[in-house]
């Protein structure tokens, strides 16, 4: 599967310091480990999954982020404004 290219340019600006994650079980800071496509945990679904581990106590995560259902809610999204546009102009 193919990650859509403009998701990755998002995630490239977004500043990691400031966006910092804390850890659940110790409050150390979490460390970014690396992103998988879904296809490479073996999900038939476009999606990406962040692996981060805690610094002080290596608290372990995986964050899985379903890029068809972003898709799906964008695609709702639009098509609600392309139905309310046509009743209007009715």
């Amino acid at each position: 599967m193919k990650v859509d290219e403009s998701f990755w340019d998002k995630q490239n600006k977004i500043d990691r310091k400031q966006s910092a994650m804390n850890c659940w079980h110790c409050g150390g800071e979490v460390i970014w480990g690396g992103d998988f496509d879904y296809e490479d945990y073996g999900i038939d679904r476009e999606g990406i999954v962040s692996n981060l581990s805690c610094s002080k106590c290596k608290a372990y995560y995986e964050c899985y982020l379903d890029l068809e259902e972003n898709k799906d809610e964008e695609e709702g999204i639009t098509s609600r404004k392309e139905s309310e546009e046509s009743k209007e102009n009715s």
